[in-house]
């Protein structure tokens, strides 16, 4: 397993040899000090700080290749490492590891604008964190057998998520649900009122066309809140309402929203404050 340098913008590289076997997969360098620089792979974790003459295995209380490596830029000594038994957290720069949960991690990201906020693209598709590491929740919506393997993100825009063989995938980070291309907004008219909502919420759509719709309330999280219809419906003006209740009949909490109206294949999803 071995990692190389350069220090003339890729013209010459030297190479350092990490153990005598294995594969480099993952590196990650530390935003306060360049100086230090962590590399994963097969068969672990290693770390050198002073920028590459000396490598250390750190990888003691992990298990499984490591397939990727997340610093957060706010608290450099917290590390996150990808491997197919977890997500392993470090809270001292890599001296003790612990499994905070997740399976079949292929990559790891923290959004900038906000550090607790982790993204681990896995096996399974996405799942999201904002607690720092642990509590996942899937963000999987369309495509939930794809194997993630990279992820990149527009802050306060986009997830971008890389799969093996079905495409490249965007989230908007305003819904963290997944976008579909469609040209519906062409299709549909549609409305909620009011908006913001202190009671009961009006939905309404006009199709053009029969149809199957699926119309369903989620919160910000991507979770699914309630389902208000699934079925064929003719063309012509539609309306639903929403009271303000979850699928086991419970009264949600003030927030944001969001709700999914699929029609067919296409989908569109609109955000709504509920107020109390």
């Amino acid at each position: 397993m071995f990692t190389s340098k350069t220090t003339d913008g890729g013209l010459n590289w030297t190479r350092y040899y990490l153990s005598p076997v294995g594969y480099t997969y993952a590196i990650a360098v530390d935003p306060s000090n360049s100086d230090i620089v962590y590399a994963g792979g097969n068969p672990g974790l290693f770390k050198t700080t002073d920028s590459g003459a000396d490598w250390n295995d750190i990888s003691s209380g992990l298990t499984g290749y490591v397939y990727a490596i997340a610093i957060n830029p706010n608290n450099t000594s917290i590390v996150f490492a990808g491997t197919p038994n977890g997500v392993f957290k470090s809270t001292n720069s890599g001296v003790e590891w612990t499994n905070i949960g997740c399976t079949g991690v292929n990559a790891l990201l923290i959004d900038p604008n906000g550090a607790d906020t982790i993204y681990a693209g896995t096996d399974n598709g996405v799942f999201k964190s904002i607690t720092g590491g642990g509590n996942w929740t899937a963000v999987n919506q369309g495509f939930e057998d794809s194997t993630v393997l990279c992820l990149g993100i527009d802050p306060n825009n986009y997830l971008f998520a890389g799969t093996d063989g079905t495409g490249i995938y965007r989230w908007s980070l305003n819904v963290s649900i997944a976008e579909q291309n469609s040209d519906i907004n062409r299709q549909i008219a549609l409305s909620i009122r009011p908006n913001p909502s202190t009671g009961r919420v009006r939905l309404e759509y006009n199709l053009l066309q029969e149809a199957m719709i699926k119309l369903s309330v989620f919160d910000v999280q991507g979770r699914l809140v309630k389902k208000l219809t699934a079925q064929v419906q003719k063309s012509g003006m539609h309306t639903l309402y929403w009271d303000g209740l979850n699928e086991n009949g419970e009264a949600v909490a003030s927030g944001v929203y969001l709700y999914r109206l699929c029609i067919d294949d296409a989908e569109h999803i609109h955000k709504f404050v509920l107020l109390k």
